[in-house]
């Protein structure tokens, strides 16, 4: 597996959101800490993601997988954009 810039950046940004939310909930919230695993496996495994839900068969329509490129910039979306644009939504007054 190579070390890439993207896959250190999602897991420092992944370690980030989980010590701040320790931080500021307490130890008894500790499962929501596993949340940001899903977009950092996205990021760091998109060919592998991109072809999980492939399905053959003769009422299936999904025949070619998801190129990796489209897996890894949900990843970041789910790591990155979708908590900014929460807080700016929702919580920023």
């Amino acid at each position: 597996m190579k070390i890439t810039l993207g896959r250190v950046l999602s897991l420092l940004i992944a370690i980030g959101y989980m010590v701040a939310l320790i931080a500021k909930e307490g130890r008894e919230i500790m499962v929501l800490c596993l949340v940001p695993l899903f977009p950092v496996a996205l990021i760091w495994f998109p060919d592998e993601f991109g072809g999980y839900f492939l399905k053959t068969g003769d009422y299936n329509t999904i025949n070619e997988p998801t190129p990796g490129i489209f897996v890894s910039i949900m990843g970041w979306f789910f790591l990155f954009g979708m908590p900014f644009f929460f807080y700016f939504c929702f919580l920023h007054k």
